[in-house]
């Protein structure tokens, strides 16, 4: 068999089997839950004789057949390897070498899969492979006896050792192994094949288990490698005795033979090949297995080619013409082939013209559930630069959005799912702040679980960005900042769909919807890079900055927009002077408004909120704490409050929905 892990278009993975250009389905999420079920593998041979559903390669993605194995030990197992590469160092061979096979341990969560870009190591200027054969342990076992040992494969893989040479000569200097040098990537794949398969390549059996497999590494189709299975010096058995050893090795765990002779760059010589450069193909290629395919994306506005050799298509995604910040983004279809286009809809805002000037208390709760995430949103304010919406979805988005004038941020106060964008997969939860900047391809997937979400949405006509105030000139974020590049969490996986079909993209412009459909997925990104993406900064991560009398709002901002600053207030510390007043004083927002949408906890300052309230107190009005609030803070000195503040400088319009829960006593519950 051929034991794949695969994904499907909606984004579940799968555990299959390879078979006549098809994937058979397996009830297994991954191959590592198939192996750690003592039935596994015989349930997937049942499988095979009742085949249930299956893919086209076309309708999947590849992953490495063990996404994220419970650990990766890589060996020193070929003679000639070891040999040739110390020769080339001018140091000759360990004694101790023959005595045991030796290995390390490398990264288990920077694994990549057959046909995905592997990043060049950022600050690495020799960049290596390394042909290996991998082999899969199928059960659980300790102190193994090598006679024994050949019955605990799974099954073999191709493995390619990447390797930073630079870092790695640094690493071996302190005697604590490759480290750096190895710590960014490894490679596996196609695919798991059972040994069962390769039984007529068999040379010797038991302790000594080999087998008559070519070795092949090719660039850009050119090979540059070849060497074979049956030369290694240790077998799999030695080296499953000897990690073993006083050690439990588990179902799904990785031992990697090492390289090949003449398997990486380091024996060979950069007099062979220089080393690998962005935009070069390596494919490595094991008789019996098959092909391990994978990229290093190359440089910028130059041919960068699919497997077949037609090249891949570039977008330049920037902004402020060529001014701003910019991605590149390459695609399996150009975007500009566009199918159909047809207007979608207008969207106009009903305001509520009340002829009194006011403060409101929203009681957002009371909204009724409705729409998808995007277009079922509920505006309650807006002015020229900045539209502030509530969406409690209770659809799934059946298109994509591409919001081409404003950049937007959904805070998600319940719930938690997938942001599907053009730049990969974008987990959420609760008190995540999620930043799309305009011009993105998005839709949420709302968790199964998350039936009851909700998004507070601010909606800019410009960016959306960290103060600068927290940035030095070079836009590294300082050490005053409440939170840092860390805290940010970009794009995880980049899903590719090649499926071609009819699929849209409703576009938005000012208050126009247009919709675009194309033959092809809208998502089919093959690699991307670049300053302009969409992010995420959970609300939890904000460092609160506290003194010993109370601080004004602005040390709670966060991002800044068009004319208009959010602040997130989040448990903290209270003020610590002796006579300190922990709840804010009396003030007059005299050139802005304030928006403050209650998230969780009790707001000290406030009586009669609820949770998702908002409240609207705008300019030249004062207002401050209710009665009783500050005799009743004295003394606190911590608070669990939880809020997201959007102040504008320019006045805020309401809506109709807006007006239909809006507490009109509000404005007098200073009264005592």
């Amino acid at each position: 068999m051929k034991l794949v892990t695969f994904r499907t278009s909606d984004h579940v993975t799968h555990a299959g089997i390879a078979r006549d250009e098809r994937i058979i389905a397996l009830d297994y999420p991954t191959v590592l839950e198939l192996l750690r079920d003592p039935e596994g593998l015989a349930k997937a041979q049942r499988a095979l004789e009742v085949p249930g559903k299956a893919y086209a390669f076309h309708e999947i993605t590849l992953l490495s057949p063990i996404p994220e194995p419970p650990s990766v030990r890589d060996f020193y197992a070929f003679e000639q390897h070891v040999k040739a590469a110390r020769t080339r160092r001018g140091v000759g061979m360990i004694p101790e070498w023959y005595e045991i096979p030796t290995f390390y341990f490398t990264n288990n969560s920077e694994i990549y899969g057959h046909n995905q870009d592997v990043p060049y190591p950022v600050g690495s200027n020799e960049l290596d492979i390394e042909l290996e054969i991998a082999c899969v342990i199928g059960r659980e076992g300790k102190d193994i006896p090598v006679e024994e040992a050949a019955t605990y494969i799974a099954g073999y893989t191709i493995m390619n050792d990447w390797s930073a040479r630079d870092f790695q000569r640094k690493d071996m200097v302190l005697n604590l192994g490759p480290g750096k040098g190895k710590d960014f990537a490894t490679s596996l794949g196609p695919w798991i094949v059972t040994p069962d398969e390769l039984a007529s390549r068999r040379s010797d059996s038991g302790a000594s288990e080999r087998y008559d497999m070519t070795m092949l590494a090719r660039v850009d189709g050119k090979e540059i490698s070849r060497g074979n299975f049956k030369d290694i010096y240790y077998s799999f058995p030695q080296m499953i005795a000897w990690a073993s050893h006083n050690a439990r090795l588990r179902a799904g765990d990785i031992l990697g033979s090492g390289t090949v002779g003449t398997g990486c760059l380091l024996e060979i010589g950069t007099e062979v090949h220089p080393w690998f450069q962005r935009g070069e193909v390596i494919e490595l290629e094991i008789d019996g297995i098959g092909v391990l395919r994978n990229q290093i994306p190359p440089k910028r506005h130059t041919q960068f080619r699919k497997p077949d050799g037609t090249l891949y298509t570039e977008e330049l995604f920037g902004t402020e013409g060529f001014s701003g910040n910019y991605a590149n983004i390459y695609y399996n279809y150009p975007p500009t082939r566009v199918k159909r286009v047809a207007p979608y809809k207008r969207v106009a805002y009903e305001e509520w013209n009340e002829e009194v000037q006011r403060h409101h208390h929203l009681k957002t709760a009371n909204l009724p559930r409705g729409g998808d995430a995007v277009l079922g949103r509920q505006v309650l304010m807006f002015n020229n630069d900045v539209a502030l919406a509530v969406a409690q979805p209770t659809v799934a988005m059946d298109y994509y959005f591409r919001n081409a004038e404003c950049d937007e941020v959904y805070f998600v106060h319940d719930g938690q799912g997938v942001l599907e964008t053009n730049f990969g997969l974008l987990p959420y939860h609760e008190g995540d702040y999620i930043v799309i900047p305009r011009g993105t391809t998005f839709r949420f997937k709302i968790g199964n679980d998350s039936s009851d979400s909700r998004f507070l949405v601010i909606e800019a006509h410009g960016t959306i960005e960290p103060p600068h105030r927290y940035l030095n000139k070079n836009g590294q974020m300082l050490e005053h900042s409440p939170y840092c590049e860390r805290d940010i969490r970009r794009p995880e996986e980049l899903e590719t769909h090649t499926e071609r079909g009819d699929f849209e993209v409703r576009v938005k412009v000012g208050n126009l919807i247009t919709s675009y459909w194309y033959d092809f997925h809208p998502i089919n990104t093959v690699g991307w890079d670049g300053c302009e993406y969409p992010w995420i900064f959970n609300i939890a991560d904000f460092e609160p900055i506290t003194g010993r009398v109370h601080q004004p709002p602005p040390v709670h901002q966060t991002f800044q927009g068009p004319n208009f600053v959010v602040c997130s207030f989040v448990p903290r510390k209270l003020d610590y002077h002796p006579l300190s007043i922990p709840v804010p004083y009396n003030h007059s927002n005299i050139d802005s408004e304030e928006m403050l949408y209650y998230v969780n906890g009790n707001f000290g300052s406030r009586r009669g909120i609820e949770r998702s309230s908002i409240t609207l107190h705008p300019r030249g009005i004062p207002h401050g704490p209710h009665p009783g609030a500050v005799e009743k803070s004295l003394g606190a000195e911590r608070t669990e409050e939880l809020a997201v503040m959007v102040d504008t400088f320019h006045p805020l319009k309401l809506t109709a929905a807006a007006q239909s829960c809006d507490d009109p006593a509000y404005p007098y519950s200073w009264l005592d």
